[in-house]
């Protein structure tokens, strides 16, 4: 993975004409979708997939189990969402890509100029997002047990080959019971996931090239929970400092780690880094879109709805105030009418800093009459947990013009 690494100035290039005063603070959400906000309806799934474009709606309907269908347009909304509050765009307007190693990237100039870098996970019913300015970013939620019922010791000569000596013997003396040898060895995993994620290599690199010093209490699951709280479960269990990486035997000093307890038998782990350490493809895609300007995107997409097979979004406002969601597919091309429907916030709307834009937001919405139990609802499902972890009800992640819609459809 880094046995040669060639520095090159494609971090300064992407990152440093954007100014640190103004510099975006970093995304970390999370969705479950639990008994409340629970597995989606047929007719939910075909709204949500309307707003995508027909190739993305393609890849998520192939998926066999709804479940898997259910995470992945979770996801690819919770990337769409994150990057209209990062750039102030619209929905139809965002694109996406992906490395030949699967890493997706913003198919946009301000993006790459600002070095925008988000990732997805998913497991079980939980979702979870981070984005990041000026750097990679890599996301990973494990579970604390193997899914199977096999004993600690016959688990983990299964995968003997995933972690060092030094971590081998880290975990063992993390505990005494299967369980806390478990946890234990996840915390390892999540993180050696959440950094090959962020560099864009993925799971090709033997994993025991990539070792990890862990203090023995954030490895200790009895600390942990104790330190969690009852009423908020979600707990951040490292500061950034204490956990390092060296890759080849080198330590990567530059490289940052956050660490979640979601909840009992959750984790939740997250690799910043800088751009410089980026496989060669992903840094090409930044360098090329670095270069075609801001009219242009990689892969010669065009804005021009008369030619683009994606889905455009209309808006229109209503003197009563009703949502009123219409399709039409003319040559590949859906319109969709939403009355009414405010503009993104160029800021992470749920951010104390944008409280004046969401209160000028709110004053067209009442110009507009629309509905206020819609902002309401949203309200009330977005809870703001340890360590900035945001977690986010699905409504959140749609225009507000839709979320009456969306419940109407459970």
């Amino acid at each position: 993975l880094c046995r040669r690494r060639t520095r090159t100035n494609l971090a300064s290039a992407t990152c440093s004409s954007f100014p640190e005063q103004i510099r975006m603070n970093p995304m970390r959400w999370i969705v479950k979708l639990d008994d409340s906000n629970c597995q989606l309806s047929p007719q939910q799934m075909d709204l949500l997939l309307s707003l995508q474009d027909q190739q993305e709606e393609k890849r998520i309907r192939a998926f066999k189990k709804a479940a898997n269908r259910h995470n992945s347009l979770i996801g690819r909304m919770m990337l769409q969402k994150s990057a209209c509050n990062a750039l102030g765009k619209d929905p139809s307007s965002v694109k996406f890509g992906r490395t030949k190693e699967g890493k997706p990237y913003l198919q946009d100039h301000e993006a790459a100029r600002r070095g925008l870098n988000s990732n997805v996970s998913h497991h079980g019913s939980f979702i979870a997002l981070g984005m990041e300015e000026k750097g990679l970013v890599g996301v990973d939620l494990s579970p604390t047990t193997p899914r199977n019922n096999l004993s600690a010791d016959t688990y983990f000569d299964d995968m003997r080959n995933c972690l060092t000596k030094k971590e081998w013997l880290n975990v063992r003396r993390a505990g005494t019971t299967d369980k806390e040898l478990f946890y234990a060895f996840f915390v390892h995993w999540a993180l050696k996931e959440s950094y090959v994620k962020a560099v864009g290599i993925g799971l090709l690199v033997p994993m025991e090239t990539i070792e990890f010093t862990i203090p023995s209490e954030i490895l200790c699951l009895r600390i942990q929970r104790q330190r969690q709280n009852v009423h908020n479960p979600t707990s951040r269990i490292q500061r950034d400092s204490e956990i390092k990486v060296s890759v080849d035997g080198k330590e990567r000093g530059s490289w940052k780690f956050e660490m979640y307890m979601i909840e009992e038998g959750i984790l939740m782990a997250v690799a910043v880094g800088p751009h410089a350490d980026a496989t060669p493809s992903y840094k090409k895609v930044i360098k090329d879109l670095l270069e075609s300007g801001e009219a242009h995107t990689c892969g010669g997409a065009n804005t021009n709805t008369s030619t683009q097979s994606s889905r455009t979004a209309t808006i229109s406002s209503s003197s009563n105030g009703k949502v009123n969601v219409a399709q039409r597919r003319e040559n590949n091309v859906a319109e969709l009418t939403i009355r009414p429907e405010p503009a993104f916030s160029r800021c992470d709307s749920f951010s104390s800093d944008c409280s004046s834009e969401s209160s000028a937001s709110s004053s067209e919405e009442e110009e507009h009459g629309a509905p206020e139990e819609e902002v309401k609802r949203i309200a009330e499902k977005e809870t703001t947990l340890s360590g900035g972890l945001r977690t986010l009800s699905v409504e959140a992640l749609l225009p507000e013009g839709l979320v009456t819609r969306f419940a109407q459809l459970a």
